[in-house]
Protein backbone atom coordinates (compact mmCIF):
# COMPACT_ATOMS: atom_id res chain seq x y z
CA UNK A 1 0.00 0.00 0.00
CA UNK A 2 1.32 3.74 -0.96
CA UNK A 3 -0.50 7.03 0.50
CA UNK A 4 -0.19 10.42 0.95
CA UNK A 5 -1.35 13.11 3.39
CA UNK A 6 -2.50 16.62 4.00
CA UNK A 7 -0.82 18.28 1.02
CA UNK A 8 0.73 15.42 -0.08
CA UNK A 9 -3.07 14.48 -1.15
CA UNK A 10 -2.88 16.83 -4.48
CA UNK A 11 -3.42 15.38 -7.55
CA UNK A 12 0.26 14.38 -8.68
CA UNK A 13 0.49 12.48 -5.31
CA UNK A 14 -2.86 10.97 -6.25
CA UNK A 15 -1.14 10.06 -9.73
CA UNK A 16 2.10 8.74 -7.88
CA UNK A 17 0.23 6.50 -5.40
CA UNK A 18 -1.69 5.28 -8.21
CA UNK A 19 1.36 4.47 -10.07
CA UNK A 20 3.73 2.72 -7.60
CA UNK A 21 0.67 0.39 -6.78
CA UNK A 22 -0.81 0.38 -9.82
CA UNK A 23 -4.19 0.31 -8.53
CA UNK A 24 -7.59 1.46 -7.31
CA UNK A 25 -7.02 5.34 -5.19
CA UNK A 26 -9.32 5.99 -2.49
CA UNK A 27 -9.16 8.74 -0.11
CA UNK A 28 -9.90 8.83 3.65
CA UNK A 29 -10.68 12.00 5.91
CA UNK A 30 -8.98 12.89 9.17
CA UNK A 31 -12.06 14.93 10.68
CA UNK A 32 -9.92 16.98 13.19
CA UNK A 33 -13.18 18.68 14.73
CA UNK A 34 -12.64 22.17 16.83
CA UNK A 35 -9.09 21.59 17.21
CA UNK A 36 -8.22 23.42 13.57
CA UNK A 37 -7.72 26.52 13.45
CA UNK A 38 -10.10 29.23 14.18
CA UNK A 39 -11.37 30.16 11.07
CA UNK A 40 -10.80 33.71 9.36
CA UNK A 41 -14.02 35.32 7.73
CA UNK A 42 -14.11 34.88 4.24
CA UNK A 43 -12.42 31.37 4.34
CA UNK A 44 -12.97 27.05 5.23
CA UNK A 45 -11.45 25.76 8.19
CA UNK A 46 -8.61 23.65 8.14
CA UNK A 47 -10.56 20.72 9.71
CA UNK A 48 -9.65 18.14 7.44
CA UNK A 49 -6.60 15.92 6.15
CA UNK A 50 -7.07 13.60 3.22
CA UNK A 51 -5.11 10.55 2.92
CA UNK A 52 -4.58 9.23 -0.53
CA UNK A 53 -3.79 5.29 -1.02
CA UNK A 54 -3.66 2.26 -3.21
CA UNK A 55 -3.01 -1.15 -3.10
CA UNK A 56 -2.51 -3.99 -5.79
CA UNK A 57 -4.22 -6.02 -3.35
CA UNK A 58 -6.97 -6.70 -1.19
CA UNK A 59 -8.14 -4.60 1.61
CA UNK A 60 -8.83 -7.27 4.31
CA UNK A 61 -12.36 -7.59 5.69
CA UNK A 62 -13.15 -6.47 8.78
CA UNK A 63 -15.02 -8.12 10.87
CA UNK A 64 -16.52 -5.37 12.68
CA UNK A 65 -17.94 -4.00 9.38
CA UNK A 66 -16.61 -2.08 6.78
CA UNK A 67 -13.54 0.54 7.58
CA UNK A 68 -14.68 4.17 7.92
CA UNK A 69 -13.82 6.34 5.48
CA UNK A 70 -13.06 10.03 8.00
CA UNK A 71 -12.09 9.47 11.14
CA UNK A 72 -12.86 11.42 14.00
CA UNK A 73 -9.72 13.11 16.30
CA UNK A 74 -8.55 15.91 17.44
CA UNK A 75 -5.30 17.36 16.99
CA UNK A 76 -2.52 16.63 19.11
CA UNK A 77 -2.06 19.72 21.37
CA UNK A 78 1.95 18.43 22.29
CA UNK A 79 2.91 18.84 18.35
CA UNK A 80 6.37 17.87 17.98
CA UNK A 81 6.08 18.94 13.84
CA UNK A 82 3.72 21.54 12.31
CA UNK A 83 1.83 18.46 10.02
CA UNK A 84 1.84 15.61 13.42
CA UNK A 85 -1.00 13.97 13.34
CA UNK A 86 -2.39 11.58 16.53
CA UNK A 87 -1.13 8.11 16.51
CA UNK A 88 -4.56 6.74 16.48
CA UNK A 89 -5.06 8.25 12.99
CA UNK A 90 -1.80 7.32 11.45
CA UNK A 91 -2.49 3.74 12.88
CA UNK A 92 -6.38 3.53 11.31
CA UNK A 93 -4.70 4.22 8.41
CA UNK A 94 -1.95 1.31 8.60
CA UNK A 95 -4.69 -1.22 9.37
CA UNK A 96 -6.48 -0.34 6.04
CA UNK A 97 -3.63 -2.71 4.71
CA UNK A 98 -1.18 -5.41 6.32
CA UNK A 99 1.77 -4.58 4.21
CA UNK A 100 5.64 -3.06 4.20
CA UNK A 101 4.79 1.07 5.74
CA UNK A 102 7.04 3.34 3.42
CA UNK A 103 6.72 6.97 5.33
CA UNK A 104 8.61 9.03 2.50
CA UNK A 105 7.94 12.66 4.53
CA UNK A 106 8.37 10.55 8.15
CA UNK A 107 7.87 14.33 10.28
CA UNK A 108 7.80 13.76 13.87
CA UNK A 109 7.29 9.54 13.84
CA UNK A 110 3.94 9.00 13.74
CA UNK A 111 4.04 6.43 11.26
CA UNK A 112 7.00 4.79 12.82
CA UNK A 113 5.08 4.69 16.00
CA UNK A 114 1.98 2.99 14.60
CA UNK A 115 3.53 0.57 12.55
CA UNK A 116 5.99 -0.60 15.36
CA UNK A 117 2.39 -0.72 17.69
CA UNK A 118 1.13 -2.56 14.58
CA UNK A 119 4.04 -5.07 14.38
CA UNK A 120 4.14 -3.57 11.00
CA UNK A 121 8.28 -3.33 9.12
CA UNK A 122 8.36 0.54 8.26
CA UNK A 123 10.82 2.10 6.17
CA UNK A 124 10.96 6.02 6.51
CA UNK A 125 12.80 9.32 5.13
CA UNK A 126 13.40 13.06 5.93
CA UNK A 127 14.57 15.61 4.19
CA UNK A 128 15.09 18.00 6.70
CA UNK A 129 17.87 17.33 9.41
CA UNK A 130 16.60 19.65 11.87
CA UNK A 131 12.86 17.68 11.18
CA UNK A 132 14.83 14.38 11.19
CA UNK A 133 16.23 15.07 14.87
CA UNK A 134 12.90 15.91 16.10
CA UNK A 135 11.88 12.95 14.84
CA UNK A 136 14.93 10.50 16.15
CA UNK A 137 14.23 12.71 19.67
CA UNK A 138 10.86 11.65 19.77
CA UNK A 139 11.45 7.84 19.06
CA UNK A 140 14.03 8.05 21.72
CA UNK A 141 11.65 9.02 24.10
CA UNK A 142 9.51 6.00 23.88
CA UNK A 143 13.01 3.98 23.78
CA UNK A 144 12.84 2.91 20.47
CA UNK A 145 16.22 2.99 18.15
CA UNK A 146 15.65 3.32 14.59
CA UNK A 147 18.88 2.72 12.04
CA UNK A 148 19.44 5.73 10.52
CA UNK A 149 21.32 6.10 7.10
CA UNK A 150 22.53 9.64 6.07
Amino acid sequence: MAFGTAWQASSGTRRVVVAVEQGHPSTNVWDKGGASRAPHCGYFRHQAEYAVWATNGRVPRKESGGHAGVKFSPSPRDKKHVAQKPLEVMEWLLEINTGLVVDPFVGSGTAILAADKLGRPCYAAEMSPAIAAVCLERLAGVGKRPRVRE
